[in-house]
């Protein structure tokens, strides 16, 4: 399974439910006490969020984590991921 894929869907899912609470990055990573410009890297798909992170997301932002990752498998189920993984890139990275 490509991870950078899973990524980078993951972080689309995080920007589409930061933009449906109306909320920018800054006052995001305020409320969950994250480090300045971690919503960047997470939305584009250059990081993925620890443990941490994501319980401060969770207690701090509001933001539902198993809405997160359930949409990110949707996604990547409609988009055929599971079925063709190298269509979405090498396997083995």
């Amino acid at each position: 399974m490509d991870e950078k894929v899973v990524i980078k869907v993951f972080g689309r899912v995080l920007k589409r439910h930061r933009d449906l609470l109306d909320v920018g990055q800054e006052q995001m990573e305020e409320d969950a006490d994250i480090g300045q410009k971690s919503l960047t890297r997470f939305e584009n798909g250059k990081r993925v969020p620890n443990f941490m992170t994501m319980y401060k997301l969770r207690t701090g932002a509001q933001l539902s984590i198993d809405k997160l990752i359930d949409e990110t498998h949707k996604e990547l189920m409609e988009s055929g991921f599971y079925e063709n993984p190298e269509k979405h890139g090498d396997e083995n990275n």
